[in-house]
């Protein structure tokens, strides 16, 4: 069961990775190291030549750290597919992956605290590699990955919160940054602690329910790896490594008490309830110098930055909610009368009808009313909302795919007062940190494109960007504020490995200002006077509101101190003429709270962290930090099509058309430019024997394949084979095609043109030649959202025309598909029709049933309707119609279907209704780990209503590879 939960693991974690395989048609290019090949776009190469020169000293210091160096070459991928701070490392035994996205993180976040985002990465993805590769020392460890496409070591069976916990330990204990010694990591911790929402140790590992639950790997398991180590020594890290990869088997438990004595779940408690004793600590040492504000409305899971029209009436914020679309909404400031009012009606009419009941407490403000609200596609990533001066109209980001799928955040006028949907104003300029000026015709933002980083202003009435600094590979930007009556503007920047507050003129290069951090410093605002500045600033383990007074004339900017302190972190505030609005961190979510703007004139006095309370508060950094150096690096080369790996592949079916077993290989490179496909199969009970050949290119713009094919169909050896309308038959020939995608925001197309030649010896028919040719498209509808749901739509639409022995022929089909979706759940119709000329002869009319496998070519069977729960060729006909109707129920679960499916078969009409549970997977071509496109089905089917089946029951599996 270790195995196949791994595998399960893997799986779900690939599913993002088909994002990596886009864009390969560019130039890309590939840097060599002795233990690295680091692959990228060319316009990448200056950050990726950066990052390429520090890997073999990061290898180096950390494989002495873990006590293991990897053997052999590890692939390096760097891409920015979505345009958000990540990474990722693929501990694939003797072929490990790495990937680097090389948007920077924004200082306002756990990740910002680090001088170089390149280096911090690559030491936390090294780790894992370093860390999770290692093999087993058992001599028979090998085989249970024998059938796997991949083998991967046995610490990658150890929990999720161990192997990030880990990373995040030693970016920080290399560094003297990241994680560990972030101030955001400390308030998140004492925060959680304080209200008692700590999570178990069962969520540690996975906790996608809870807000923040699945960062808890990172920040709590790394806080409970240190607390270990200083429990037991340094050395029992490494003791621990030996246990699992030991040449005795263990689980993780049994290797981990043997270590520390104690199983980790019981010592997690311990850890637990001390952090929350520190925690409670240092609540009781800022108690007396609170100031949290009002809260103002609470919200559950993620809220935007808030922002406020020039009068301070209407508050603009972005509302994400779990299992829900996000939503751009405006609230009215004002007090809502008419909530309390009724509110009180409805108290009082409680108390009326029973006196000696009692008023609830009220502790929070009522929920609240959006005066105006657009509702966001699911999934979609969207930021920044801001008021357009007064014209009563918001700019947004809003993260939308190019043709190729990769995500650019472009800017998006949104006019509330009208009903019509938000107007682009920029197209793939990864443009973020919008901030208009207070006279609304221009705005300031930040382009981080090809891991440099830069800022520009647009022009808000034609779109045109226009740079101002830039672009950086050293310095970045963040978060650009204009100065409400004055040509200049304060920005956020990280220079020479530290965050500093500056000012500047828009026009000017020379700062007029700068303010370096020992920590974070983030989220600049303006007062409306534009006297004063604020911003969000990390000390000390504490995250709030500082006041920065700003003299008009001379251009100082001096720090006058911290105006909120609140239970949690303090962030994002914003000023109108009365009051300070900020978000503040809850363990829910991040709630809205309003301080009175006098208030801030008196900053709170400083206080002391109270001793030996890490990790409630930020961790002192007490050790030396580790020299990376640079080494000397070659020309890069081109990739071509790059370097040939071989994996094996099984596949096949169980299923009423029979049993077929599937042996093949997989034959590409880390990037997917060119793909070799090799399948044989062996078949029982009417099962399928052949073999296929396929080979694809990507190099350029649309996609290129051939395949070869020959095999054996024996339909009247199925256990239904007498009830089979096909005929026993042997097919050689070839197929080659072309196809081309494009993707836009919550959809795409897809179309192909196909040519084909086959040989088919039927019994007792004699050979007969076909030629062919298909045409085929498919459209995916950006789902509409009504009323928080979804109802997505697809289009299929395919045509034939081809030849069979000299008898001419066409044939077209169509499908569609709609739905309905709440939370993930919800129902598809899918209706599928076809029609092919009269005179057709049977090898291309329709054929309904069976399963469909690895290797069937595509265009030469575009005649088959697959059914798995059907036996092949139960019904045939020059025309055939089918309605499935699926009953979703979220997340893995199966699917409860019913269908029907009729054809026009030699004797009239004929059909077959059936109903059953299925459960479905479609996963892309995964390249990065030798993966071709998989389509795994399984599910059982009771037949309803067709004569000789009526009653029977039906399993199937099937496993298909496609090109």
């Amino acid at each position: 069961m270790q195995i196949v939960r791994a595998l399960v693991a893997l799986v779900v974690t690939l599913m993002p990775l088909g994002a990596l395989a886009q864009s390969i048609s560019e130039e890309w290019r590939t840097l060599h190291t002795e233990h690295f090949r680091v692959h990228f776009p060319i316009a990448y190469e200056p950050w990726a030549r950066e990052v390429a020169s520090k890997l073999e000293s990061i290898r180096t210091t950390v494989n002495s750290e873990i006590g293991y160096a990897p053997e052999g070459v590890t692939e390096v991928v760097v891409a920015d597919p979505i345009a958000q701070a990540n990474g990722s490392a693929w501990p694939i035994l003797g072929a490990p992956r790495m990937v680097f996205w090389a948007s920077p993180p924004s200082p306002a976040g756990a990740l910002g605290h680090e001088s170089d985002w390149g280096e911090l990465l690559a030491i936390h993805e090294w780790t894992h590699v370093a860390h999770l590769v290692r093999p087993s020392r058992s001599r028979f460890a090998g085989a249970r990955w024998l059938f796997a496409p991949v083998a991967l070591g046995p610490i990658t069976r150890a929990p999720r919160w161990i192997s990030e916990g880990y990373a995040t330990v030693l970016e920080g204990k290399l560094t003297g940054q990241g994680r560990p010694f972030s101030d955001y990591r400390a308030v998140i911790l004492r925060t959680w602690a304080q209200r008692g929402r700590l999570p178990s140790y069962e969520q540690l590992d996975k906790d996608s329910a809870n807000w923040m639950g699945m960062s808890m790997a990172y920040l709590v398991g790394s806080a409970y790896l240190e607390w270990l180590v200083e429990r037991e020594g340094d050395e029992s890290l490494p003791k621990l490594w030996a246990r699992l990869t030991a040449r005795q088997s263990r689980t993780f438990d049994e290797a981990f008490q043997g270590v520390y004595g104690e199983t980790p779940k019981r010592l997690y408690q311990r850890f637990a309830a001390e952090l929350i004793h520190r925690s409670m600590v240092v609540e009781a040492a800022v108690a007396a110098s609170q100031r949290p504000g009002d809260l103002w409305m609470d919200v559950s899971w993620t809220t935007g930055e808030p922002d406020l029209n020039l009068d301070g009436s209407r508050l603009v914020t972005i509302v994400r909610a779990k299992r829900k679309p996000a939503r751009l909404v405006i609230y009215s400031t004002d007090r809502d009368a008419k909530a309390e009012a009724a509110y009180s009606k409805r108290v009082e009419r409680i108390l009326a009808r029973d006196p000696e009941d009692v008023a609830p407490v009220r502790n929070k403000p009522l929920p609240r009313t959006p005066e105006a609200e657009h509702v966001l596609r699911p999934g979609e990533v969207v930021g920044n909302a801001r008021w357009i001066g007064s014209t009563g109209d918001v700019l947004f980001v809003r993260f939308t795919p190019d043709r190729d799928g990769f995500l650019h955040p472009d800017i998006y006028r949104w006019s509330p007062a009208s009903a019509a949907p938000p107007t682009r104003l920029t197209d793939g300029a990864d443009l973020r940190d919008v901030r208009p000026a207070a006279d609304g015709s221009y705005a300031l933002a930040i382009r981080n494109r090809y891991g440099m980083s830069e800022v520009v202003r647009i022009d808000l009435q034609d779109g045109s960007v226009t740079p101002i600094e830039g672009p950086s590979l050293h310095e970045q930007f963040v978060e650009p504020a204009p100065h409400p009556t004055l040509p200049v503007f304060a920005i956020v920047m990280r220079k020479g490995g530290t965050w500093r507050l500056v000012v500047r003129g828009i026009t000017s290069a020379p700062n007029q200002a700068e303010l370096a951090f020992d920590g974070i410093v983030a989220q600049p605002s303006w007062s409306r006077d534009g006297k004063a500045l604020f911003a969000t600033v990390a000390r000390n383990g504490f995250v709030e509101i500082s006041r920065f007074d700003y003299d008009v004339s001379s251009g100082a900017l001096v720090e006058r101190g911290q105006v909120t302190r609140g239970s949690g972190a303090s962030l994002a505030a914003v000023a109108s003429n009365d009051a300070l609005w900020f978000l503040a961190l809850d363990p829910d979510g991040l709630d809205l709270r309003k301080l009175p703007i006098a208030e801030t004139e008196q900053p709170l006095p400083s206080i002391a962290t109270p001793p030996d309370a890490a990790p409630a508060v930020r961790r002192s950094f007490d050790g030396t930090t580790t020299e990376i150096r640079r080494g000397e690096l070659g020309e890069s080369v081109p990739y071509g099509f790059g370097r040939q790996e071989v994996s094996l592949l099984f596949g096949g079916s169980l299923a009423p058309s029979g049993e077929v077993v599937e042996v093949g290989a997989r034959v590409g490179d880390v990037l997917g430019r060119l793909e070799t496909l090799a399948f044989a199969s062996a078949g029982y009970d009417g099962g399928v024997e052949g073999a296929s050949i396929s080979i694809k290119s990507k190099k350029y713009p649309i996609e290129i394949g051939s395949r070869l094919f020959i095999y054996d169909e024996r339909p009247t050896d199925q256990r239904d084979g007498d009830l089979s309308r096909s005929r026993d038959n042997e097919r050689f020939g070839i197929e080659t095609w072309i196809s081309k995608g494009r993707r836009w925001s919550g959809g795409g197309v897809n179309g192909s043109v196909a040519l084909y030649a086959a040989k088919i010896e039927a019994v007792p028919t004699a050979a007969v030649s076909q030629l062919g040719s298909s045409v085929a498209t498919r459209i995916e509808h950006a789902p509409v959202v009504y009323g928080g749901n979804l109802l997505p739509m697809a289009l299929a639409l395919s045509g034939n025309s081809g030849s069979t022995d000299g008898d001419r022929w066409t044939r077209f089909r169509g499908g569609l598909s709609l739905g309905f979706s709440s939370r993930g759940r919800g129902v598809a119709v899918t209706l599928d029709a076809g029609s092919v000329s009269d005179d057709a002869s049977w090898t291309d009319q329709f054929e309904i049933g069976g399963a469909r496998l690895s290797l069937h070519p595509e265009a030469a069977t575009s005649n088959r309707v697959d059914v798995p729960a059907l036996p092949a060729g139960i019904l045939r006909g020059n025309s055939f119609d089918s309605v499935r109707v699926d009953l979703r129920m979220g997340g893995v679960m199966p699917t409860l279907f019913a269908q029907r499916v009729g054809a026009n078969v030699d004797s009239g009409d004929d059909e077959i209704q059936l109903a059953g549970l299925e459960w479905t997977l479609q996963l892309d071509s995964m390249p990065l780990v030798r993966i071709p496109a998989l389509e795994l089905r399984a599910g059982v089917a009771r037949v309803l209503d067709h004569g000789l089946l009526d009653d029977e029951t039906s399993v199937w599996m099937t496993m298909r590879w496609k090109p």
